[in-house]
């Protein structure tokens, strides 16, 4: 998951994970759902280069749930 990925890049703390989802949910939108790392961006918490290197490392390492 993005968010915990960016977690233990530091990048990012829990606060700032959980409010980031808090707001995904409020937001939330059956047709288009809002994603995590573009909320955290518009927030002022990760820069799109951080969502873009957590985006690559959700794709090439396992992770469990």
């Amino acid at each position: 998951m993005i968010g915990q990925i960016l977690v233990e890049k530091g990048y990012i703390n829990l606060f700032q994970l959980n409010e980031a989802r808090r707001k995904q949910l409020l937001l939330s939108h059956p047709e288009k759902p809002p994603l995590l790392g573009e909320i955290l961006w518009q927030l002022g918490y990760v820069t799109p280069a951080q969502v873009e290197e957590a985006l690559k490392l959700q794709k090439t390492e396992p992770r469990s749930l």
